[in-house]
C-alpha cells in the first residue's frame, strides 16, 4: 500500500479509512503509524475500528495527531529534546508588556486594550512562524508606503522582530508553531536517516501548513507511505481546476496546492478501498457546482436540472429567529433518535447556538454537550471568580454583588441556607432601589440607621450587620488594594483568590467545591498558570483587573468529560472534521458565522500580508467551504439558518446557501430541498397551548368579610376607587413590588428628599423664619441631597430645581407665617368610622397641617409630580385631601377639632413656573360628599357578595399600577366578558 489516495465526500471518512486499513494491512495493522489532523480524530478513529469490526478484539495501529503533538510525541527517534513551548498565557502577557511600553510613548493605552492587542499579536506571530517567515522580515516592510498609524505599527513590529526572539531565549522557550515545525522536521530527518519499515499513513491532512506539507511529501516518498486525502474532487473540469489554484476561498484550493507540491496529477490519485457511500455521487457533483470557481461560473447558464438523487436526503430550513432554529435542530435530533442505532450530529460555528440546542435537548431528556467547550468565564467557577473580583473592585455595585452572593458556589464559611437568608435580607433591606454610596461603610450606615419597624427582612438589622462585618473582613485585603493607583498583578490575584475561596468555603472552611469537576480543574489550572505568567508584568490599575481577568479567561475552554448521549454530538467546525453521522445538521449558516467574517488585523493590512508572503486571509474561507462540503455529504443533511440572530439583529444567508439557491433556480428546481413545513410549525408551536386560546375574564376576587381590611390610608382609598383589584392585592394578599436593583433615582426618590428637606426645615423653625431662611433651607437640602450625590442626575438636574423650589417655598412661607398659630409637619392622623358590620379606621399622613389664627385648619400636600385636577377631586376619584379633612375636623392629627380653612396642593416641580399653589375649591361641599361617599364605599366592600374588580372604569384607571400583570389586564381587555360593566361602589 503506497501512493496518494482520496476518500470521496459521500463516503464517511473514518469508517472507510478503518475498513481499508484492515483489508490492506491485515495482521500488520498494529505495526502501522497513522498521522491524523487532531487528537479528536484519533479518538474517533479508535472508536470507528471497534464499530467496523463489531467489537472484535484486535491490536490497533499507533495513532498520532499532527496538529497538537505534545512532549515526547513524534520524537521517539533519539533526537535531542527541544525547548518547551511557551505557555500561551505567559506569551500574551509578555507581548502585552511590549504593547504597553510602545503605546505609552504615543499617549497611553488601557491594560485591557493592551491584553486584547497582545492576543491579536500572538495570533499574528503564530501565523508568521506557521508559514515559516522569519521575524526579521518585519524590518523589511516599507513604512513610507502606509498611513501614519501603520508606520507607527511597523516601527513597533520592526523592534518586535529583534526583541521577541531575545525574550524567548531568556524564557528558555520557543513559540508553539516553531516547536511543532522542529518536531516535524526532526521526524522527517529521522526517516531520511533510518527509513521506517512499518506502514506510515497520513490521513485527512490537507497540507496547508508548510511543515505538514513537507511531512506529507516525506511520507509519499517512503516505501510503505500512503497519503489519504479528504474529499478530492476528481470530477471537476480542467478549466475550473486550474482556476482553483488562484482561488484561496475554494474548498479544493488546499488540496490542489498539496498535489502540486507532491508533483502528483489529480488523475493519478487513487480511490481508497473500503468506501461505502451514504448518498449518491450526484450529491457530490451538486455541491461541487455550488462551489464552482467564479472564473467558470458562466457554465450555470447551461446547467441541467439537479437530479432527484442529488437532492435526496438534503434539506434546507430557514427559521424566523435564533430560538426557533435551535428548537428546529433539537427536534431533528430527537426525531433521529427514534431510529435504533442511528447517530446525529450538529455542526455549527455559532457556539451560542450550540449551547442553546443543548438546553433545548434537555427538555427531551437528552444530555448533550458542546464538544468545542465552554469559555472559562461562562462556567460556574469562572463566573464566580469574575464576580468576586468585580464586586469588591466596583465598590460593592449591587448587581455584581448580588450575583456573587446568590451564586451556587457562595457559602461564606457558613451553612448555605443561613447564608442565603442573610443575602436576601441585605437585598431587601438596602440593595434594592437607588444605589447607596460608600461601599461597606455606606451599607453599614444604612443598616445602622434603618427603622426596625419598617425593616422588610426577617433577619434583624443587628444580625445582618454582624454578618456583613464578616464579609468585609474577608474582602478587606482586596478592597484595600483598590485605593492604590497601581498594584502588582500577582498581588491582586492573591487577594482576589483569598476572598473567593473564603466566600466559596462551607461551614467547615473547605472550598473544594470551587475547584471540583472539569470546570473547577480548568479554573484552578488557569489561576496557577496566571500566577506564573504575571510574575514580572508591570503594575496595573486595580479597576482594570476584572476586565483583564475576563479577557484572559474567555480565551480558555473548559471541556466536559462526563458521559453524554452516545448517539448525539454537538460539534464546532474544527471538531467536525473527519467525523460522520447518519444525519448531519449544519446550522447557523449566516455570513459572518459560516464562513466567519474576516476581521481586519490591528497589526497588519492586506498589502503588508502580501509583502511578507503570508497567505491571503480568504484561505480560511476555503477551509470553511471544505468543511461544509464534507458535512453536507452525509446521508441525511439539513442546512439551516435564522433570519435573526440571538440579539434580534437581521442576518444574511451564507454565500454558499445563496449559491445553492442560484444553482437550483438555474436548474429549474427552486425550493427543491426546502424542509417540510411541519418542522418549522413544530419548532414554533412546541410551547404553544393545544386548542384555542381563551383569554381569562376580568378578575373579581371576593374574599370573606373577615379577611377584608378594616383600616386604610386615604391614598389607599383612592386606589380602591380607581382599581379595587390593586387594593385587594396590596391590603389583603399583602403583595408589594420590590424596587429594582441598582435603579436610577426616579420621581419617588426626588419626592422623598424634597419632602425630607422641607420637613426638617419646618421642624427646625416651626414659628418664626430665621434670617437668611433661603440659605438655611439650602443647607438642609445639601445635607439630604448628599446621600444621593453619587448619582449624576441628582446634582446636575435635581439640585438646580430644588434651588428654585427653596426660593419659592420661603417666599410662600413669609406670606403665610403671620396668619398661622401652629404647624404640624409629616403628621399621621386617624378617624374611626362606625358602620353596620363594625368599625373602619381611616388613616392619613399629611405633609403639613396648619392651624391658623382664625380657628381653622389648613392641609397642604407637597407634590413634586402632578397634582390632581379640581375635576378629579370634585368627582371623588382623588379624595386624598377631602378625606384628610374628615380626620382633621375631628382632631385626628393631634390638634383641636376645627372647621376646614384651606386644602392646598403645593406643586414643587422646580424650574421657572413649576412651583405654584393649587387650592381645592368648594371645600365644605366636597368634604361632606367625601364623608357620605366613604360610608357607601365601606358598606359596599363589606358585603361578601361584592368583589374587588380590576379597573372597573378604565377612564379613571391609575396611570401607573404595580398590579396590572397580576390582573392580566392585557389578556382580557377588549374581550366582551372583559368590558362588561361592573359595579364598583360609589365614588367619593
Amino acid at each position: 500500500m503506497r501512493g496518494v489516495f482520496t476518500i470521496d465526500p459521500e463516503c464517511p471518512f473514518l469508517p472507510a479509512l478503518a475498513r481499508g486499513l484492515i483489508d490492506e494491512l491485515g495482521d500488520r495493522l498494529a505495526t502501522a503509524l497513522l498521522l491524523l489532523p487532531s487528537r479528536r480524530a484519533c479518538i474517533a478513529l479508535r472508536d470507528t475500528f471497534v464499530e467496523v469490526t463489531d467489537g472484535a478484539p484486535m491490536l490497533l495501529p499507533h495513532m498520532q495527531p499532527v496538529g497538537n503533538s505534545g512532549d515526547g510525541e513524534l520524537l521517539l527517534f533519539g533526537n535531542e529534546p527541544l525547548p518547551e513551548a511557551i505557555d500561551p498565557l505567559r506569551r500574551q502577557l509578555l507581548l502585552a508588556s511590549l504593547v504597553r511600553s510602545q503605546r505609552q510613548a504615543q499617549g497611553g493605552i488601557t491594560d485591557e486594550h493592551a491584553i486584547r492587542l497582545a492576543g491579536d499579536l500572538a495570533a499574528f506571530l503564530d501565523e508568521m512562524q506557521t508559514e515559516e517567515i522569519p521575524l526579521d522580515r518585519l524590518q523589511d516592510l516599507v513604512a513610507d508606503e502606509h498611513a501614519e498609524h501603520w508606520r507607527q505599527i511597523l516601527t513597533f513590529l520592526g523592534i518586535l522582530g529583534n526583541a521577541w526572539p531575545a525574550i524567548l531565549n531568556e524564557e528558555g522557550c520557543i513559540d508553539p508553531p516553531e516547536r511543532r515545525r522542529r518536531q516535524l522536521d526532526a521526524l522527517i530527518d529521522a526517516w531520511r536517516q533510518n527509513p521506517p519499515s512499518r506502514p506510515i499513513i497520513a490521513a485527512g491532512l490537507t497540507g496547508t501548513v508548510p511543515a505538514v506539507s513537507r511531512l506529507i511529501s516525506a511520507i509519499a516518498g517512503l516505501e510503505q507511505g500512503a497519503i489519504v486525502l479528504p474529499g478530492l474532487d476528481q470530477d471537476m473540469d480542467e478549466a475550473s481546476w486550474k482556476a482553483v489554484a488562484a482561488s484561496p476561498a475554494h474548498p479544493q484550493h488546499g488540496l490542489a496546492n498539496l498535489l502540486d507540491k507532491l508533483g502528483v496529477e489529480r488523475s493519478l490519485v487513487r480511490r481508497w478501498p473500503g468506501q461505502q457511500p451514504v448518498c449518491s455521487p450526484e450529491r457530490r457533483r451538486l455541491l461541487a457546482e455550488i462551489m464552482r470557481p467564479a472564473a467558470t461560473s458562466e457554465a450555470w447558464k447551461n446547467i441541467a436540472a439537479p437530479s432527484a438523487e442529488s437532492l435526496s436526503g438534503l434539506q434546507q430550513a430557514e427559521a424566523a429567529g435564533f430560538a426557533e432554529e435551535a428548537m428546529l435542530v433539537s427536534l431533528q435530533i430527537r426525531e433521529m433518535l427514534e431510529e435504533p442505532g442511528k447517530t446525529v450530529a450538529l455542526v455549527t460555528s455559532d457556539r451560542t447556538l450550540a449551547r442553546r440546542v443543548a438546553v433545548e435537548l434537555a427538555r427531551f431528556g437528552i444530555d448533550a454537550d458542546d464538544t468545542a467547550g465552554t469559555p472559562l468565564d461562562q462556567t460556574p467557577p469562572g463566573s464566580f471568580l469574575l464576580l468576586a473580583a468585580r464586586s469588591v473592585i466596583e465598590n460593592l455595585s449591587p448587581v455584581p454583588l448580588l450575583s456573587l452572593l446568590k451564586h451556587p458556589l457562595a457559602s461564606g464559611h457558613d451553612e448555605r441556607g443561613r447564608f442565603r437568608r442573610h443575602v436576601r435580607a441585605l437585598e431587601r433591606g438596602i440593595l434594592r432601589g437607588p444605589r447607596l454610596a460608600g461601599g461597606f461603610s455606606g451599607y453599614r450606615a444604612a443598616i445602622e440607621t434603618a427603622d426596625e419597624r419598617y425593616w422588610p427582612a426577617p433577619v434583624s438589622p443587628r444580625e445582618l450587620l454582624a454578618w456583613l462585618d464578616g464579609v468585609e473582613r474577608a474582602a478587606l485585603p482586596l478592597a484595600t488594594l483598590t485605593s492604590r493607583r497601581e498594584v502588582p498583578f500577582g498581588e491582586l490575584i492573591e487577594a482576589h483568590l483569598a476572598f473567593a475561596e473564603w466566600l466559596a468555603s462551607d461551614e467547615d472552611g473547605a472550598s473544594d467545591e470551587l475547584w471540583a469537576r472539569e470546570a473547577g480543574v480548568c479554573a484552578s489550572t488557569f489561576i496557577t498558570r496566571l500566577k506564573e505568567a504575571v510574575r514580572d508584568f508591570p503594575p496595573i490599575s486595580p479597576t482594570a483587573y476584572p476586565a483583564l481577568l475576563a479577557v484572559l479567561m474567555g480565551a480558555e475552554a473548559s471541556r466536559s468529560h462526563a458521559t453524554r448521549h452516545p448517539r448525539v454530538s454537538l460539534l464546532g467546525q474544527l471538531e467536525s472534521r473527519l467525523v460522520s453521522a447518519d444525519r448531519m445538521l449544519v446550522a447557523g449558516l449566516n455570513e459572518g458565522v459560516w464562513p466567519r467574517r474576516i476581521d481586519p488585523s490591528p497589526w497588519i493590512n492586506r498589502s503588508m500580508r502580501s509583502a511578507l508572503g503570508l497567505p491571503p486571509a480568504e484561505l480560511q474561507i476555503g477551509i470553511a467551504a471544505h468543511d461544509l462540503v464534507m458535512a453536507a455529504s452525509a446521508g441525511q443533511c439539513v442546512l439551516s439558518r435564522a433570519r435573526k440572530d440571538h440579539t434580534g439583529a437581521p442576518t444574511t444567508a451564507s454565500r454558499w446557501l445563496t449559491r445553492l439557491d442560484a444553482v437550483l433556480r438555474a436548474g429549474g428546481r427552486p425550493g427543491g430541498i426546502d424542509a417540510p413545513a411541519q418542522w418549522l410549525h413544530w419548532a414554533a408551536g412546541l410551547d404553544e397551548p393545544s386548542g384555542p386560546v381563551r383569554p381569562c375574564s376580568r378578575p373579581i376576587p371576593a374574599p370573606p368579610v373577615e379577611a377584608r381590611p378594616d383600616e386604610a390610608f386615604v391614598t389607599e382609598i383612592e386606589a380602591l376607587i380607581r382599581d379595587p383589584y390593586a387594593f385587594y392585592a396590596r391590603k389583603i394578599l399583602k403583595l408589594g413590588p420590590l424596587d429594582p436593583i441598582d435603579a436610577d433615582p426616579g420621581g419617588s426618590e426626588r419626592g422623598q428628599i424634597v419632602h425630607a428637606a422641607l420637613e426638617q426645615f419646618v421642624r427646625s423653625f416651626p414659628d418664626d423664619l430665621p434670617e437668611h431662611a433661603e440659605q438655611r433651607l439650602l443647607e438642609i437640602g445639601r445635607q439630604i441631597f448628599s446621600t444621593m450625590d453619587h448619582h449624576p442626575q441628582v446634582r446636575a438636574i435635581w439640585w438646580p430645581r430644588f434651588m428654585t423650589v427653596a426660593d419659592w417655598f420661603i417666599s410662600e412661607e413669609r406670606s403665610r407665617r403671620d396668619r398661622l398659630q401652629r404647624i404640624l409637619t409629616e403628621r399621621t392622623g386617624q378617624l374611626d368610622i362606625d358602620h353596620e358590620t363594625g368599625r373602619f379606621r381611616l388613616r392619613a399622613r399629611a405633609d403639613r397641617v396648619e392651624i391658623d389664627r382664625e380657628g381653622h385648619y389648613n392641609i397642604i400636600d407637597y407634590k413634586t409630580g402632578n397634582a390632581p385636577s379640581q375635576k378629579d377631586i370634585a368627582s371623588g376619584i382623588s379624595p386624598q385631601l377631602t378625606l384628610s379633612a374628615l380626620i382633621a375636623e375631628k382632631g385626628g392629627f393631634g390638634g383641636p377639632a376645627l372647621p376646614p380653612g384651606e386644602l392646598l396642593y403645593w406643586a414643587l416641580r422646580g424650574g421657572e413656573d413649576g412651583n405654584k399653589v393649587q387650592p381645592v375649591k368648594d371645600i365644605e361641599t366636597l368634604v361632606e360628599e367625601a364623608r357620605e361617599g366613604l360610608k357607601e364605599l365601606i358598606a359596599y366592600f363589606r358585603d361578601p357578595e361584592n368583589g374587588y374588580p380590576a379597573v372597573p372604569r378604565p377612564e379613571i384607571a391609575p396611570v401607573f399600577s404595580d398590579y396590572d400583570h397580576l390582573a392580566r389586564i392585557d389578556e382580557w381587555r377588549g374581550t366582551t366578558s372583559g368590558e362588561d360593566d361592573i359595579a364598583s361602589g360609589t365614588s367619593l
